[in-house]
């Protein structure tokens, strides 16, 4: 049977490691509050700015399809004698009407994406509109304006009412008739923009935090800010992830993972825990090492077990000896893959670092591995080790730089290189190394030709692969009996 990540914790419960997991749960409700400006908030001298996704919807021709609702009347002319005599009696169509400035205007649709209109100079007369259903005219005087250019550009109000809004724009006056767009929409207000900057400042610290994601309903996905999400053809319940971007919109935040970068939508309806998996490091590292002797006198009845080879079948029936094994494991499952990996508490502790040394990878499914890790400011380039064991030296097998198995990492001004050494015949060498958990060993990071480097290997990451190889032993045995 596979040990899952569930059953670690319940393995654990006993020792306090649950009440580790309650303690780094993060809640993201702040998050998830949608970020929004209101007409019942605006007085006059409020400055407004128009919202990024108002303007990439403008850019994008979003409105373009839609019907405005909204029709105004444009300028023609000045009014002859006999029009400004006998008012509206004179004029040639119905569609057409005589200004209070003097001119005249005729009624016409509204050009889609149009929401905003210019005070035409020279004109003094009322911003009142009229409703005739299934249109609101906008009133004579009244100029259609492109706001697409106004990026950044405050806009103050300098009237409020219960049918629109006057705005200084920089040398003009806009008017905004409320109700469409939705003001929400359009509009950032300073008080907004504090509360988005708090927010993005929330989302920006989450950028390099390590979580164990637990989706409580379908969750959605997008390729980039303005993208729309889709739900995955697979549902998704839970996801080990590195968050690389995080980018707060009003009634949304985008966690970015991976590379390339796709984001895990927040919404308000959004139902997933987060447990905070660098915070649970460090909890089951402080339970592992709490009692110093305690571990100590653990490691060497594990290191009997391999010593005096007592089966499997036998040893695994000690409860409180595997239970304190299973103890210094984690194991990571990520959904999108077909198996996770155990993590060792003492390489929480240690994480990747800048150390040199040699390690075991453990699988979820019970295959174990060696893995080298050399780190220097030049890099190496090293394609295989060399052991230095009391029955002699014992090399592994070459793995090519270019191999998917060998991978090298910018940290910093450092250059960390790993290789993980999946080939049959380093199973030897791994049963070798952990025969000797309580001795340092010589090993030897050979590149190509005459270049190596030999480094003092640790107890600690012996005792590492001691712990790595019994566990999979375990792992294998509960899943093939």
């Amino acid at each position: 049977m596979r040990i899952s990540f569930l059953l670690l914790f319940l393995l654990c419960f006993s020792l306090g490691v649950v009440q580790s997991q309650t303690s780094c749960q993060r809640s993201f409700e702040l998050l998830k509050t949608p970020v929004s400006t209101a007409v019942e908030d605006l007085t006059i001298g409020s400055v407004l700015f128009l919202s990024d996704s108002y303007l990439s919807k403008l850019r994008a021709g979003t409105y373009d399809a839609e019907e405005s609702g909204l029709r105004h009347f444009a300028y023609i002319r000045p009014a002859t004698r006999s029009e400004l005599k006998e008012g509206l009696d004179k004029l040639a169509s119905e569609t057409e009407m005589l200004g209070p400035d003097g001119h005249v205007y005729r009624q016409v649709e509204t050009r889609s994406g149009t929401h905003f209109f210019r005070t035409r100079k020279g004109f003094h007369g009322e911003y009142e509109p009229t409703w005739r259903d299934p249109n609101l005219i906008v009133p004579p005087g009244l100029v259609p304006v492109d706001a697409r250019s106004k990026d950044g550009v405050p806009l103050q109000v300098i009237e409020v009412t219960a049918s629109f809004l006057r705005l200084r724009v920089e040398e003009e006056e806009w008017v905004f008739f409320t109700g469409y767009p939705e003001i929400s929409d359009l509009f950032d207000s300073q008080q907004v923009r504090k509360k988005l900057a708090e927010k993005q400042g929330l989302a920006t610290n989450l950028i390099g935090g390590e979580y164990l994601l637990e989706f409580n309903r379908q969750v959605k996905f997008c390729a980039g800010p303005q993208a729309e999400g889709v739900e995955p053809a697979t549902p998704i319940r839970r996801l080990e992830v590195v968050i690389t971007d995080a980018i707060a919109q009003a009634d949304r935040v985008l966690l970015g993972l991976g590379t390339p970068t796709t984001y895990l939508i927040l919404e308000p309806d959004s139902d997933l825990d987060f447990l905070d998996l660098t915070c649970l490091r460090e909890s089951l590292v402080r339970d592992a090492l709490a009692e110093p002797q305690h571990y100590t006198e653990v490691s060497h009845k594990l290191s009997e077990v391999i010593l005096r080879e007592i089966p499997v079948e036998v040893w695994s029936q000690d409860e409180i000896l595997v239970s304190e094994l299973t103890k210094r494991f984690r194991l990571q499952r990520d959904d999108r893959k077909e198996f996770g990996w155990y993590e060792h508490v003492l390489m929480m502790q240690n994480g990747m670092g800048r150390e040199t040394y040699l390690t075991a990878k453990l699988r979820s499914d019970g295959a174990c591995y060696l893995q080298s890790q050399y780190a220097s400011p030049r890099g190496l380039y090293h394609t295989r080790i060399e052991v230095q064991t009391d029955l002699g030296p014992r090399v592994s097998e070459r793995i090519p730089t270019m191999d998917d198995r060998s991978i090298r990492i910018r940290s910093g001004a450092w250059t960390i290189e790993r290789i993980l050494f999946t080939d049959p015949m380093d199973q030897e060498l791994l049963r070798i190394l952990v025969k000797h958990p309580n001795v340092s060993l010589t090993v030897k990071y050979i590149a190509g030709g005459s270049f190596f480097e030999e480094k003092i290997l640790d107890s600690q990451y012996l005792g590492i692969i001691r712990d790595s190889y019994l566990m999979s032993r375990l792992v294998q045995y509960r899943e093939h009996p």
